[in-house]
């Protein structure tokens, strides 16, 4: 039985989850401290494992990798996701040399100290692994004879349908109360302020900000249109493929898509993420999770976005943040259902 790989992605996250809990119990515990480095270590190795081996299958006659019946991932983009893994491998080993997490915390604001901050580290760095794949992927989607690829990718989103949506953001909040330590170090109401979650809430700033959110994205689409038509076509395609299944949902998909995002991603990444790792880097990290749209200027757009939601949680608080992106998510699915000659 083939095993549905967003389910995968969702277990994967959640023993992530586990291993931040259990940094947390062995900050405490020097023998559970060795276990948690050993257990980093291992998946780092493992990733660079896998880049090599990717590495040696582009050097090697034919080697190419079959995506979908007559869809080949070409010998250069086999070549790039072994560059891609074998140097994200080599990066998460280094964040856990102490001096190399010293270095970094002269520009990022964590503890270079803490066991819990450097698996974290480990963290985004297993996240940029999965979005590399995904980016190639779907990348290679566009070149001939790979139709097929995107009409699965469509046929899969369909089939998960609204609740794999879901539990994927599940997974995202199960994971931010797990990284600030719920359950270990703090409690429920702690946990909840540590992550910015409290009852104020600024319209002011919610109605401003989905409106620049908004604004870029018209900017973008129209400076993109005119200077790169065939990349905004080729991501235009890409986001039919993923999106129309909730776009045909209407008022449904529109507020699954607002609200499930824009409570899992800013709980993770704006909630936990953000205090640790400072504005800047954490929406990189962001915009860099969003390789379904290729290396585009698409990209721009969700780091624009990122910066808008960052600077919402730094002055105000991650309830405002979480409403601004719901908003900004609900609006571009409405507007594509009915208005799609507004949509950006």
């Amino acid at each position: 039985m083939d095993l549905d790989p967003t389910l995968l992605t969702i277990g994967s996250l959640l023993s992530f989850g586990l291993f931040l809990t259990l940094a947390y119990v062995a900050e405490q515990e020097r023998l559970l401290r060795w276990l948690v480095y050993a257990l980093a270590v291992v998946g780092d190795l493992g990733v660079a494992f896998v880049g090599a081996a990717f590495l040696l299958l582009a050097v090697l006659q034919g080697g190419q990798v079959e995506l979908a019946p007559g869809c080949q991932l070409p010998e250069a983009a086999v070549a790039s996701m072994g560059r891609a893994y074998l140097g994200l491998g080599l990066v998460g080993l280094l964040a856990l040399v102490p001096l190399v997490r010293r270095f970094l915390a002269r520009v990022v604001p964590f503890d270079p100290a803490r066991l819990v901050h450097a698996v974290a580290l480990q963290y985004a760095v297993q996240l940029l692994v999965v979005s590399v794949a995904i980016g190639i992927v779907i990348s290679a989607a566009l070149l001939p004879g790979c139709e097929a690829l995107l009409r699965r990718l469509t046929e899969e989103t369909a089939r998960g349908g609204l609740a794999m949506v879901w539990l994927q953001n599940l997974a995202f909040v199960v994971i931010g109360l797990l990284g600030v330590g719920f359950g270990v170090r703090r409690g429920w109401r702690a946990s909840l302020e540590r992550l910015g979650l409290t009852r104020e809430f600024r319209f002011g700033w919610w109605a401003g900000m989905t409106a620049l959110g908004l604004a870029g994205g018209y900017v973008t689409s129209i400076l993109w249109t005119q200077l790169a038509p065939q990349s905004q076509a080729d991501v235009e395609r890409i986001s039919q493929a993923l999106f129309e299944p909730f776009i045909a949902l209407g008022l449904v998909g529109a507020l699954t898509i607002g609200l499930a995002a824009g409570i899992g991603e800013e709980i993770l990444f704006r909630g936990a993420a953000q205090p640790r790792l400072g504005l800047v880097f954490t929406s990189l990290l962001f915009a860099a999770l969003h390789t379904q749209y290729t290396v585009s200027p698409a990209l721009l757009q969700v780091l624009f976005l990122g910066l808008l939601l960052g600077l919402t949680r730094q002055r105000v608080n991650t309830t405002t943040a979480v409403a601004v992106h719901a908003a900004y998510n609900f609006l571009l699915v409405a507007l594509a259902y009915y208005a799609p000659q507004l949509s950006p």
